[in-house]
C-alpha cells in the first residue's frame, strides 16, 4: 500500500529535485515522523534535509513567540484582572480560576479567528443587558458587571502579553498574520501544507497570502467518493476551493485513491466497554503482522483497559497520545496529602487530622511499598482509636529509621496560612526519598510531579496570588490534568495506538477504532464558553457544528487507505437510552448497505469462578491436631458450619480481620461493652441473693458504668456526638431495661442468685473415634440460680429468637447454621457440667438473654416441642448432643473432604 504522504513526497520531489528550501508543514508531529522517513528514501543526492513543523511551529517562528503554559498564563491574567478591577470587587484566585479558564478559551477563539474585539465584546454587553434588563439582584449586576469588563481585560492581557513576549495559540497566530509580508519578502523558503481539513481564520489567511506569493503548495487528503455521499466531510475544503485564487487557474492537488472499497469494512457492537475491548485483543491475536496495524481509541479514557486487552504476543507497542499524569498512582497520594491539609481541625491549639485521612495516606500501596515499618505503625495507630490524630500521635508511635521518620512526619506537619507553599516541599522531599526506591517508569512519573512543583514555586514566588492550600490544590489538579506522560515507543514499528486527532495524513494497512458511539464521536453539543451559539456563528468561531464537520472528515478520511477496517462500537444502551452507535456508522450502513455488521459477545479470557476448595494436606490435618491440644471454641465450631473456608483461613491459616479504627461504634464493640458492664455491676453480688434494694442500686450505677466500659473498650474514640451518641444511649438503654426486667422477676417473688460471671471453661474429650484427646474452651456470661434452677446464661446483643434453641433433633446443629447458638449452649453445659463444685442434682438449663428480644427473658434450650417443651439438661441429651458433636469434629478432620466455600 503506497500511503498519502509518501505520494506526497514523491509528487514535491520530483516537481523540486532541490528540496534545500523546501519546508513540510504537517497538522502533527506523528505525520513528521513519517515524511522524514519517505524524504529518506526517496532523496538520492547529498543535500540539506528539508525542514518539518506543525502549523503552531511555523506561527511561533512567524510572530517570533513561544506558546506560553496554560497555567502561567492564568496567573498572568489574574495580575491583569487584579489592576483593572476595583479593589471591593476583586475575587479570591480561588473564584476566579472558576471562570478565568472559559475566558482564555474565548479570548484563544476571538483572535485565532480575527475576530475584531470591539465588536463582538459590544455584541455581549449589548445581548446581555437584553437578558438582564432588569438588573434588580447583586448576581444579576455583577453579571452585566463581568461582560462590560470583558473587554477592558482583553486589551490589557493582550498588551501585557505581547509586551513579554508571551502568548496563547491565538495571539500567536494573529502576530503571525501581521508580520507574514514581511516574513515572505525576507525569505525565499517554499511551503508545503499536507493533509490539512479545518483552518482557523488565521491560518486560512496565512496558507492563502503564500499561496498568492507562489511560496506554497497545499495537498489535501480526502476521497471525492466521500465527499459526494457526505457533503459535511467536504465543509471546508470547498470554501478553499472557492475563496483561494490560486485554485481558479489551478488544480486541487490531492493524492488521495478516486475509488473506496466499502467491503473492506466490518462494524462489530459488543456489549460494554471491556466487552469491546476484549474483542479488540481477539482482533490483534489473529494478525501476524502489527507495523501496519493501527489502534485508533475515539475514548482515551479506556486506555488502561485497552492496554490490558493486547495479546501478549504483542511485544512492540508505541502509544502516541500520552496517559494523563493524574491517573498515575503517586498523583492519587499528592491529592490524600493536600486533602489532609485541607480539611484538618483545631483540637485544643494543636493541629489534628481526622483519621480516615491519616491512615489513607499511611496504607497508600507506594509508602506501604517502599516505607518498612509502616505497616506496624498503622496498627498501633488504629490501635489507639483515635477519631483525631495529631502530629504527636504520629511522632510518638514512629519507629522508623531516621530518614523515614522525617520524611513520614514532614508530610503531617501543619502548615501555617503564610506558608502554603511549605505542601510542595513536603512533596518533593517525597519525590527525593522515593527515587532510588522505584522503577525507572515510576521515576519519571516522580520526576515530573517535581517539574511541577518547581513551577508552581516559581509562580507562587513571583505573583502571590495564591493565598490558600485550597486555591493551589485547585491550581495543581489544573496542572495534572492537561500534563501527560508520553509512553516511549517506535512509532515506524508495531502496534499503534493513538488518539483520533494523531492519525491526521497517516495510513495503515489494518485500522481499528473504538467507542464510535454517539456522544463520543462526534462529541456533540458540548461548548465550553461565554459566547453564545448564535454569536459564535454570527462572527465565524468554531460552533458544535463545525466540530461535527471537523470529527466526520478525520472519520472519513480514516477509511480511505486500509486494507481492513474494524469499527467497534458498544452495543449495550445505558439507563437514558443513550450510548447507541455513531451517526458515522449509521451513514455508512445507510450508504453502503453491503458493509458487514454484527453484534458479537466476546470470548472473555478469564477464569472460572470456582469455589474455593482446600485440600487436608498432613501439613493442614497436623494444625488441626494442634488446635484439638490448644482447644476448641464453640465460636470456631459455629464458624466452621457457617463457612469451612473462614475457619481455615482464620484457624489454620492464623489470618486475622483486618482492624481498623472504629468511627462508628462496630456490633462487636457493642457487645463487649454490654458484657463488661453487667460484670462490673453483678460482681459484688456473687453468691448472694438479688433482692429490690440491690437491684435498683445496680441501677443506679449502670449508666455511668456504661460510659466507663465504653472509654475502655472504644478507647479514643468520639461517643458523645452523631451516631455514636445514639448507639451509647442504645447500650444504656439495653442494660438498664435488663436491670428492671430482673427488678421485676424478684419483685414477682422469685428468687435469683448469681453464681458465677465470666466463667472460663474447659475440658478434654476422649472421643472413641480418634485417637487423641480433644480440648474445648470458653467463657461462660454468667451461671446463677433462679427459684432453684441452674441456669448456664449466654449474653447475646443480637437478636435470637426461641426456633433457634429448639433441639428437638440434634442432627439439626449439622444441617442449619441457624441451629449453631443452639451448639454453643450445649457445649457450654456440657463443659460446666464436668465442674463437681456446683450441684447439678437441681434442674439445670442453658440458654441465651438476647438484648434486641428483652421481652422474650431468658431463653432456654428446648428438647421438646413448642407445645410441650423440655428444658431440663439431662445426660440422655448431653449424650446426644456428644454423638453430633463427634459427627462434627469427625468431618473436620476427615483428610477425603475438603474445606469448601459456604453458600
Amino acid at each position: 500500500m503506497e500511503s498519502f504522504l509518501l505520494k506526497v513526497v514523491i509528487d514535491v520531489l520530483k516537481k523540486n529535485p532541490n528540496s534545500d528550501n523546501t519546508t513540510f508543514i504537517l497538522p502533527n508531529q506523528r505525520a513528521g515522523v513519517y515524511i522524514q522517513k519517505y524524504l529518506k528514501s526517496q532523496i538520492k543526492t547529498t543535500s540539506f534535509f528539508p525542514e518539518i513543523m506543525t502549523f503552531d511551529n511555523f506561527s511561533e517562528q512567524l510572530a517570533g513567540i513561544i506558546k506560553t503554559p496554560a497555567t502561567e498564563l492564568l496567573f498572568d491574567f489574574y495580575t491583569i484582572y487584579k489592576l483593572e478591577t476595583p479593589t471591593d470587587e476583586v475575587e479570591n484566585f480561588e473564584q476566579f480560576t472558576n471562570w478565568a479558564t472559559t475566558v482564555l478559551n474565548d479570548f484563544n477563539d476571538i483572535d485565532g479567528y480575527l475576530v475584531e474585539p470591539k465588536n463582538i465584546f459590544k455584541t455581549l454587553k449589548d445581548i446581555n443587558k437584553l437578558h438582564n434588563w432588569n438588573p434588580n439582584t447583586k448576581l444579576t449586576k455583577n453579571y452585566l458587571t463581568f461582560f462590560r469588563n470583558l473587554e477592558k481585560y482583553y486589551k490589557a492581557f493582550y498588551k501585557y502579553l505581547h509586551s513579554n513576549q508571551k502568548g496563547y495559540q491565538g495571539l500567536i497566530l494573529k502576530e503571525a498574520v501581521a508580520t507574514l509580508q514581511h516574513y515572505i519578502a525576507n525569505t525565499d523558503k517554499y511551503f508545503v501544507f499536507i493533509g490539512f481539513n479545518h483552518l482557523k481564520h488565521s491560518e486560512f489567511q496565512i496558507v492563502e497570502e503564500l499561496l498568492a506569493a507562489n511560496r506554497a503548495c497545499v495537498y489535501w487528503d480526502i476521497n471525492e467518493t466521500l465527499q459526494r455521499q457526505n457533503s459535511i466531510i467536504n465543509t471546508f475544503i470547498k470554501s478553499y476551493k472557492i475563496s483561494w485564487e490560486k485554485y481558479k487557474n489551478n488544480i486541487f492537488e490531492s493524492k488521495t485513491p478516486l475509488d473506496f472499497d466499502a467491503d473492506k469494512i466490518e462494524i462489530i457492537g459488543v456489549p460494554k466497554s471491556v466487552g469491546m475491548l476484549k474483542h479488540v485483543g481477539e482482533i490483534l491475536n489473529n494478525q501476524e503482522n502489527f507495523d501496519e496495524v493501527a489502534l485508533v481509541m475515539s475514548d482515551q479514557n479506556v486506555l488502561p483497559i485497552t492496554l490490558n486487552s493486547i495479546p501478549k504476543k504483542i511485544d512492540v507497542v508505541n502509544i502516541t497520545m500520552g496517559f494523563p499524569l493524574k491517573t498515575f498512582p503517586f498523583s492519587d497520594l499528592i491529592k490524600n496529602i493536600f486533602e489532609l491539609h485541607t480539611k484538618n481541625k483545631n483540637t485544643l491549639n494543636n493541629k489534628a487530622y481526622y483519621h480516615k485521612s491519616v491512615i489513607q495516606i499511611l496504607q497508600h500501596p507506594i509508602l506501604q511499598t517502599h516505607v518498612k515499618g509502616i505497616e506496624k505503625f498503622v496498627e498501633q495507630l488504629i490501635a489507639q482509636n483515635k477519631v483525631y490524630i495529631t502530629l504527636q500521635d504520629i511522632e510518638n508511635q514512629i519507629g522508623f529509621n531516621k530518614h523515614s521518620k522525617e520524611v513520614i512526619t514532614s508530610i503531617f506537619k501543619a502548615i501555617e496560612p503564610n506558608e502554603i507553599h511549605l505542601i510542595l516541599s513536603k512533596i518533593n522531599r517525597l519525590v527525593n526519598y522515593l527515587k532510588d526506591k522505584v522503577s525507572a517508569f515510576e521515576k519519571e512519573i516522580l520526576y515530573q510531579h517535581y517539574q511541577l512543583n518547581q513551577q508552581l514555586v516559581l509562580l507562587t514566588e513571583k505573583h502571590q496570588h495564591i493565598t490558600s492550600i485550597k486555591s493551589l490544590y485547585q491550581i495543581y489538579r489544573q496542572l495534572l490534568h492537561n500534563e501527560n506522560v508520553s509512553f516511549i515507543g517506535q512509532p515506524l514499528h508495531g502496534l499503534q495506538i493513538m488518539g483520533f486527532l494523531e492519525t491526521q495524513a497517516l495510513d495503515f494497512n489494518h485500522l481499528i477504532v473504538t467507542s464510535l458511539n454517539e456522544g463520543v464521536l462526534p462529541k456533540g453539543k458540548r461548548v465550553n464558553s461565554f459566547i453564545p451559539f448564535d454569536v459564535r456563528k454570527h462572527y465565524g468561531l468554531l460552533t458544535y457544528q463545525e466540530e461535527d464537520a471537523i470529527q466526520a472528515y478525520h472519520f472519513y478520511r480514516l477509511l480511505q487507505g486500509p486494507n481492513k477496517i474494524s469499527l467497534l462500537y458498544n452495543a449495550q444502551t445505558d439507563t437514558f437510552g443513550g450510548g447507541e452507535k455513531s451517526r458515522f456508522l449509521t451513514q455508512l450502513l445507510w450508504n453502503y448497505p453491503n458493509i458487514q455488521h454484527k453484534i458479537i459477545n466476546p470470548k472473555v479470557p478469564s477464569d472460572s469462578l470456582l469455589v474455593e476448595s482446600v485440600e487436608k494436606t498432613p501439613e493442614v490435618l497436623a494444625k488441626l491436631k494442634e488446635l484439638a491440644i490448644k482447644g476448641f471454641s464453640p465460636s470456631a465450631l459455629a464458624t466452621y458450619l457457617y463457612n469451612p473456608i473462614e475457619f481455615y483461613h482464620q484457624k489454620i491459616l492464623g489470618i486475622k480481620e483486618f482492624n481498623k479504627i472504629e468511627e462508628t461504634v462496630a456490633d462487636n464493640t457493642m457487645g463487649t461493652v454490654i458484657h463488661e458492664t453487667l460484670e462490673k455491676l453483678y460482681t459484688p453480688y456473687i453468691d448472694k441473693v438479688l433482692d429490690d434494694d440491690s437491684l435498683k442500686i445496680i441501677l443506679s450505677k449502670a449508666q455511668e458504668q456504661v460510659e466507663v466500659e465504653f472509654k475502655n473498650v472504644y478507647k479514643n474514640g468520639q461517643y458523645n456526638q452523631g451516631k455514636n451518641k445514639l448507639i451509647y444511649e442504645v447500650i444504656v438503654n439495653f442494660v438498664t431495661r435488663f436491670i428492671k426486667n430482673e427488678i421485676k422477676v424478684v419483685k414477682s417473688g422469685q428468687v435469683i442468685k448469681i453464681l458465677a460471671l465470666e466463667l472460663p471453661l474447659s475440658y478434654k474429650i476422649q472421643f472413641p473415634k480418634f485417637g487423641f484427646p480433644i480440648k474445648f474452651g470458653g467463657i461462660v456470661d454468667r451461671i446463677d440460680e433462679v427459684n432453684g434452677v441452674l441456669r448456664i446464661v449466654d449474653y447475646k446483643s443480637g437478636k435470637v429468637e426461641k426456633t433457634q434453641l429448639h433441639l428437638d433433633d440434634f442432627s439439626k446443629i449439622m444441617s442449619d447454621y441457624k441451629y449453631s447458638k443452639g451448639l454453643q449452649i450445649m457445649l457450654y453445659a456440657y463443659l460446666f457440667k464436668q465442674d463437681k463444685s456446683y450441684n447439678f442434682s437441681k434442674e439445670f438449663q442453658a440458654g441465651i438473654i438476647s438484648f434486641k428480644n428483652l421481652k422474650s427473658g431468658f431463653i432456654p434450650v428446648n428438647f421438646g416441642t413448642s407445645r410441650k417443651p423440655d428444658y431440663q439438661i439431662t445426660d440422655s441429651y448431653l449424650e446426644g448432643f456428644l454423638n453430633v458433636l463427634e459427627e462434627l469434629l469427625l468431618e473436620i478432620f476427615d483428610p477425603t473432604i475438603p474445606f469448601i466455600e459456604g453458600e
